[in-house]
């Protein structure tokens, strides 16, 4: 009996190996290697996290900071010195509820730059 290929896969398809590993490398390369949170980005900071791992340009770098600030909710983000940051954690925690390992750049893009629940 020859197998029939899936076809459907009611969460989406799976993730290419070749993504995670993208994605995973970016991580790291920003944040450092590990486990935790390890170092934690300003503002001023946070390009790399647009472009290495979201791969949207550089200017919409500041929407995407109020789009994390905005999911953070009442929590808000952690202080630095008086600063607003993010770490790893946090963005691998967006990265998974938005479901970003399945959208393409331009998909992340138009979901950073959308108004929410629109």
């Amino acid at each position: 009996m020859v197998p029939v290929p899936q076809f459907y896969y009611p969460q989406g398809k799976p993730v290419a190996q070749d993504t995670v590993r993208e994605f995973t490398e970016a991580l790291d390369k920003v944040f450092g290697k590990g486990p935790g949170p390890g170092k934690t980005l300003t503002q001023e900071e946070f390009e790399p996290v647009a472009t290495d791992i979201f791969k949207i340009p550089k200017i919409f770098r500041d929407m995407l900071w109020a789009r994390i600030e905005q999911i953070q909710g009442s929590a808000g983000l952690p202080q630095v010195g008086g600063k607003p940051t993010v770490n790893k954690d946090i963005i691998l925690r967006m990265w998974q509820q938005r479901d970003y390992h399945r959208k393409d750049p331009k998909r992340r893009l138009f979901n950073v730059i959308a108004k929410e629940g629109k």
